[in-house]
C-alpha cells in the first residue's frame, strides 16, 4: 500500500537530515571552541543561547514543513515584505557596543540583548522571491523571447534593489 502524500514522515526529506545535523553538531563545536578560548566565562551562555536558536529553528522548520506548498507560494511575497521590514529594525534596534567591539552592524539587539540577524530571514524570503517570479514569468509559455527575458530581468532587478539598499545602509556593504 502507498503512503498518503500528507503524512508528516512522506514530508520528512531523509537525504538532507544527516547533513543538517553533521553542520549543526560542527557548529556547536566551532562556538564552544571560539567561545572557550577568546570567552571563557560566558561559554554556559553562548551555547545555552545556540542550543535554544537550533531548537526554536527545528520547530520553525517542523512547521514549514507542515505547510501545504501551494500556501507557501501564495505567502511568499508576503514573506518577501515582512523580510524587507524586519531588514529595516538593526538601523533602529542596534548596540553600540556590539558595532564598536565586532564591527557587526546588522544584528537586532535591545538593550544588551543580542536577537537575530534579519538578513538571514531575508535570504530565504528573497530566493522564495525570486523563484516564484522566474515560475510566473515562464507560465504558460513553451518558448520565451528576448523582450520576455529583459523583462524578468528587470523583475529580478526591481526586487534586488530595496534589499541591497537596505544593506548598505546597514553598513554590511560598500
Amino acid at each position: 500500500m502507498a503512503k498518503s502524500k500528507n503524512t508528516i514522515e512522506s514530508r520528512i526529506d531523509y537525504s538532507i537530515l544527516l547533513p543538517v545535523l553533521i553542520l549543526l553538531l560542527v557548529g556547536l563545536v566551532s562556538i564552544f571552541i571560539a567561545t572557550n578560548f577568546d570567552y571563557p566565562k560566558n561559554l554556559v551562555q553562548v551555547m545555552s543561547q545556540q542550543v535554544l536558536w537550533i531548537f526554536l529553528g527545528s520547530v520553525l522548520a517542523f512547521v514549514v514543513m507542515l505547510f501545504n506548498t501551494e500556501f507557501l507560494w501564495k505567502i511568499t511575497p508576503w514573506l518577501y515584505i515582512f523580510g524587507l521590514g524586519l531588514m529595516v529594525l538593526p538601523l533602529v534596534f542596534y548596540s553600540p557596543a556590539l558595532v564598536a567591539s565586532t564591527g557587526a552592524k546588522n544584528w537586532v539587539s535591545i538593550g544588551s540583548v543580542t536577537l537575530f540577524q534579519p538578513s538571514e530571514f531575508m535570504k530565504i524570503s528573497y530566493i522564495l522571491f525570486l523563484s516564484r517570479i522566474g515560475v510566473w514569468a515562464k507560465q504558460g509559455k513553451e518558448v520565451t523571447d528576448l523582450k520576455d527575458d529583459w523583462l524578468l530581468l528587470f523583475q529580478y532587478v526591481a526586487v534586488t534593489l530595496p534589499v541591497l539598499g537596505l544593506l548598505v545602509l546597514q553598513g554590511d556593504m560598500g
